[in-house]
């Protein structure tokens, strides 16, 4: 029962994400999403029928003027107080930062139901760097900052973290980058704007890990995923492109995800050996094994 809970608790903060950042959700796109059936997505927005979510036409999306921290209903001060909580997992300027989002509640409960076993960087140290940059993303200013010794101008696309680091994914240069965000210092915002790549960022969105490179190629990449971690992947995906598309009957599956670069894949594989193979591209396969080979004769 726990675990049917957890998924629909995703699926809806997922849901309340997507629409806050101002998309237009269609049902059976978010069954396929979540791998779902179109039933359970409908019965989520009953779920969400205490929030101003109205259906048109064209999908789900928030009523026109509203916004999410304008809302005092006792429902969402329950999800914000989860949110609360799982900030001080990552340090006291991770609370101070989600603090800023979620003013509005003066006056959480004593005590909380939720517990958060998460492995996430502090970055107290960095707390007004990060409300400096989130102030450049929101208003798509370019940023004058200082990184590994060179003084460079970024486009500020997304503050995202993976595996539990921080980074800065950005634009320089007409290329796309991802920064390690505590080593970003003497951040100023300046007068020039910058026009957002959405495809850029459904791509981070989308990475297998860090070594995602936004400006290449996406393909396709096949996976044959051992039974030991089939139901742990089958719980949370490796990526939201993570599909099955064969089932074994000692419990293996064969699945497919969105990479790329070879060392996005390649990194993933390291983490999860000897669980996974891949089964294509080729290339990538002997790739890695050439690379594990030279750690054996090591």
């Amino acid at each position: 029962m726990k675990k049917e809970y957890d998924k629909a608790l995703y699926r809806l903060l997922q849901i309340l994400k997507r629409l806050y950042e101002g998309e237009v959700l269609i049902a059976k796109n978010l069954a396929l999403d979540f791998n779902v059936s179109p039933r359970t997505i409908r019965r989520d927005f009953t779920r969400l029928s205490y929030f101003p979510i109205e259906k048109t036409s064209d999908g789900y999306k928030y009523e026109d003027g509203f916004h999410l921290l304008k809302s005092s209903k006792e429902d969402e001060v329950l999800l914000f107080e989860m949110f609360e909580q799982f900030s001080k997992s990552m340090g006291d300027g991770a609370s101070k930062i989600i603090s800023k989002q979620l003013s509005k509640l003066h006056n959480p409960s004593a005590k909380h139901p939720f517990f958060f076993n998460a492995v996430i960087e502090d970055i107290t140290d960095k707390s007004e760097l990060f409300l400096i940059m989130q102030d450049a993303i929101e208003q798509k200013r370019v940023v004058s900052l200082e990184y590994l010794t060179v003084t460079r101008e970024v486009d500020p696309y997304k503050i995202a973290s993976f595996e539990g680091f921080w980074y800065l994914f950005c634009k320089e240069n007409n290329k796309y980058k991802t920064f390690y965000f505590k080593d970003i210092q003497n951040v100023s915002l300046k007068e020039q704007t910058f026009t957002c790549d959405i495809h850029a960022l459904q791509v981070m969105e989308n990475a297998l890990n860090i070594w995602f490179e936004a400006q290449e190629e996406v393909f396709e990449v096949l996976l044959h995923v051992n039974n030991n971690i089939a139901k742990h992947l089958s719980r949370r995906p490796l990526s939201k492109t993570q599909r099955v598309f064969k089932y074994y009957e000692n419990g293996d599956i064969e699945i497919s995800v969105h990479a790329t670069s070879d060392s996005e894949v390649i990194h993933m594989l390291k983490k999860w050996l000897p669980n996974l193979k891949v089964i294509a591209p080729l290339r990538i396969h002997e790739t890695f094994k050439k690379e594990l080979q030279k750690y054996i004769d090591a």
